[in-house]
């Protein structure tokens, strides 16, 4: 019956000396993967403004769907600093280098339209001042959609690299 007993005792002990050398790997295991996925940043101030007075439109929604995170303007129509993740878009790397991450930006506010960008150009650790203006709603209106424009010089260099 003692045999038995230490037996048991020693099984139960590898089972928790198992289970501890389990938990270290696994735990150095996540703090090496988080240490591997730090996002780099940029920076986003956002002002809001009626298009039709030019003035600020407070308790603007602001939505950075990268992050799902949402903010909303003060009375002066303003964001705070918000971070974003440098999302640097290589699908042209072969072309031509791109020196900025994309972000996107969705604004709304009750009786305007919403106005939804893409593409918006960041650049790691600096911030981007954007100025974004909704239109009054009306019956029939639709969300206005853009699509930011690469850099002008990126454009042209790819163009004078490739026209012959």
């Amino acid at each position: 019956m003692r045999k038995f007993k230490i037996n048991i005792f020693m099984f139960i002990l590898a089972c928790v000396f198992t289970n501890l050398i389990t938990v270290i790997i696994l735990v150095s295991y996540n703090k090496s993967v988080a240490a591997d996925t730090i996002v780099e940043q940029a920076y986003l101030k956002i002002t809001v403004l009626d298009i039709t007075t030019r003035k600020p439109l407070s308790d603007t929604t602001i939505c950075i769907p990268e992050t799902g995170k949402y903010y909303k303007t003060d009375e002066i129509g303003r964001t705070p600093t918000i971070d974003v993740p440098y999302l640097k878009n290589s699908q042209y790397d072969n072309i031509k280098e791109r020196n900025w991450g994309d972000i996107t930006v969705l604004a709304y506010k009750e009786g305007y339209v919403d106005y939804l960008v893409f593409y918006i150009m960041v650049t790691k650790n600096k911030t981007r001042h954007i100025t974004i203006t909704l239109a009054p709603y009306s019956e029939g209106s639709q969300p206005y959609i853009i699509i930011e424009s690469p850099e002008e010089q990126w454009a042209k260099d790819i163009i004078n690299k490739y026209k012959k």
